[in-house]
């Protein structure tokens, strides 16, 4: 099964996304730099949040990208759209990914419940039972249609949720990638999109055939020719 909804990503927002979480790190480790808490750090969490919408926000600006901040009690979510307006992102780390897929019932919470029902019907890679098939979120729908207002009405009948999933280690972004979640909480498609990108701007290197290099390479198939005949005359 290809990634028929993710490859329909257009690259530039894939490179935004990848270059805003890069440039995030550097903008918390600067915080971290100037902040005079040595014993406890209580406020770097939301710190690196911060950081991560603040450069998020910034590029989506400067083109022309729609996003919006949704606020759930004391937290702040930043939402955003493809150029087409089918796709409607949401960002988390992976430890809090893989936490919420493995039990959603128990851990999923409402606006990321509501995300996913957007999903509802594609088909997953892996589908399995599961116990709680039948679960709803209570309120999801007005949770969704919340969410959605903030954003302008996509092309087609409704979004799709497309969820950015990264890794951190030592406060350098390590992963990026994409996934798309049935409302089973199932993976439907996933990608890799910071080693995509990385492998996008990684220079082709075309090995130099300079004349005497192909002269060099012409005598040594003549010289493997000439042995070939030699051998075949002493066999005769």
């Amino acid at each position: 099964m290809g990634n028929k909804i993710l490859n329909n990503i257009d690259t530039i927002t894939k490179e935004l996304i990848v270059d805003s979480l890069n440039n995030s790190a550097e903008l918390f480790k600067e915080f971290k730099m100037q902040t005079p808490f040595n014993t406890t750090h209580n406020c770097y969490p939301s710190a690196r949040w911060d950081s991560i919408n603040e450069t998020l926000s910034d590029s989506l600006r400067d083109l022309n990208f729609p996003f919006a901040v949704a606020k759930k009690g004391f937290w702040a979510l930043l939402l955003f759209c493809d150029s087409k307006k089918e796709i409607i992102f949401s960002a988390m780390r992976r430890d809090r990914f893989e936490y919420i897929c493995d039990n959603p019932e128990k851990n999923a919470p409402q606006y990321f419940d509501a995300l996913v029902s957007l999903n509802n019907g594609l088909e997953a890679k892996v589908s399995q039972m599961r116990l709680d098939d039948c679960y709803e979120a209570t309120d999801k729908y007005n949770q969704l249609d919340s969410l959605c207002k903030l954003l302008p009405a996509p092309s087609n009948d409704k979004f799709t949720h497309a969820v950015v999933v990264f890794d951190i280690s030592y406060d350098e972004i390590t992963s990026i990638k994409l996934y798309i979640v049935n409302n089973r909480f199932e993976i439907v498609e996933e990608e890799d999109i910071m080693d995509s990108v990385i492998r996008s701007r990684i220079p082709l290197v075309v090995p130099d055939k300079s004349p005497d290099i192909q002269n060099n390479d012409t005598e040594k198939r003549k010289g493997l020719v000439s042995l070939k005949k030699n051998v075949q005359k002493s066999e005769a």
